[in-house]
């Protein structure tokens, strides 16, 4: 646990990096009181106070492990993933899928920072369902 009596801790604007091993989508989860949180979420609540019900915390500098209250702000989901999406567009189309590069990914169902393709997703459903459809024939010839 590291103390956080307000923005004043941290005079500097640039991102104030947390030593602790980052989890798999890049967030640091640190031991306070003996429970588990994320240490943006902690640092924010330390110098802002609560977060808003139904808020979540935007890092403003996009580096996950940063933990300067001067970089983050409660926000909307719907407002924090604009915000990612606009800076992925300004990134490269690098994470755009070569298959169905007019369609934007979504975040992936279970895997927290990773992302999926609708339209792959629909087509291996399909093949999925295919196969399926397949076994069921066979098995009911069996029969």
């Amino acid at each position: 646990m590291f103390p956080l009596p307000g923005p004043s801790l941290f005079p500097t604007d640039e991102c104030v990096i947390h030593q602790a091993a980052p989890t798999t989508p890049g967030y640091v989860r640190i031991s306070v009181g003996g429970v588990y949180t994320s240490a943006h979420r902690y640092a924010y609540e330390q110098a802002h106070g609560p977060i808003p019900e139904g808020y979540e915390v935007d890092h403003l500098c996009r580096v996950r492990s940063c933990v300067n209250p001067r970089h983050l702000e409660a926000v909307t989901k719907s407002e924090n993933m604009r915000r990612m999406w606009a800076t992925r567009e300004k990134q490269d189309d690098s994470w755009r899928c070569p298959v169905h590069p007019e369609r934007p990914p979504s975040p992936a169902a279970g895997h927290p920072g990773r992302f999926r393709c609708h339209g792959c997703s629909a087509d291996r459903q399909r093949e999925r369902r295919k196969r399926l459809e397949g076994l069921n024939r066979s098995a009911q010839d069996r029969l």
